[in-house]
């Protein structure tokens, strides 16, 4: 340990550099002075005490650590430490009309060679695999994460912008709305959306032991999805013919929109 002015730095006297990576939790060799400089309050009757502190204070890693034995400024530590997350392989897919498919054949025609890595990333004899799906016929989004023995999927669809949907109003009056009437529904339409936006998305964690059960599940969240957006959609048309009354009676008494 290095004491300065200002602080503390630690420094590895022997052994394996990544136990002090781990210690901060970032590459030691690579950070500046800076960013590895603790504080800490002197407490010279107890110099174990002060190792305690600036070790607790260093250890951004999340680690477990023990103070063994100290010499001065020279100690020794024992520590368990969180092994970092393992960054998935980032690869993307469209399957033109849909988000996903329990079919590998439909899989592997659009993406070839996607089924063997996602097949190694769920036995975990690969790094996970982050799958980013775009049908171009569609406005669907979705990511499936898949990772040893499971999936994180999360799946969702867009519509219009308020102003643009606010516009179907109009097949349900005899005169089109005016530019006061429009901005007042779209007002009215961004409220309704924002409202059931969690129609809008499906997040699910999948685990299975099969792969084949795996695809079907990953499937069946799409599958669920499009039914949440057709009951969706069936609630807002008649929540436009009732915005398309509300416009009338409004018309009728002469109110301002």
């Amino acid at each position: 340990m290095k004491r300065t002015h200002e602080g503390a730095v630690l420094t590895l006297a022997e052994g394996d550099r990544s136990i002090l990576d781990a210690l901060y939790g970032v590459d030691t060799e690579a950070a500046s002075p800076e960013d590895l400089l603790v504080t800490y309050e002197p407490t010279l009757s107890d110099p174990a005490g002060q190792i305690r502190e600036v070790l607790s204070s260093a250890n951004r890693g999340g680690g477990t650590l023990a103070l063994v034995a100290a010499d001065g400024d020279r100690f020794v530590i024992e520590g368990e430490f969180p092994m970092p997350p393992v960054q998935p392989e980032v690869v993307g897919i469209d399957l033109k009309w849909s988000l996903w498919c329990r079919h590998e054949d439909d899989i592997e025609e659009r993406a070839p060679g996607l089924v063997v890595r996602m097949r190694a990333a769920f036995s975990g004899d690969a790094p996970p695999l982050l799958i980013h799906t775009a049908p171009r016929k569609e406005i669907r989004f979705g990511s499936v994460h898949v990772s040893k023995g499971g999936a994180e999927v999360e799946f969702s669809f867009e519509w219009d912008e308020p102003h643009e949907l606010a516009a179907s109003v109009d097949d349900h009056l005899a005169e089109e709305m005016s530019d006061e009437e429009h901005d007042w529904v779209s007002g009215i339409v961004a409220d309704h959306l924002a409202e059931n936006y969690c129609e809008f998305r499906r997040h699910r964690l999948i685990s299975e032991e099969d792969f084949g059960q795996l695809m079907e599940a990953i499937d069946a969240v799409e599958d669920e999805l499009l039914e949440g957006e057709r009951s969706l959609s069936a609630a807002f048309d008649e929540f436009v013919r009732g915005l398309a009354e509300t416009v009338k009676e409004r018309r009728q008494e002469g109110a301002e929109p």
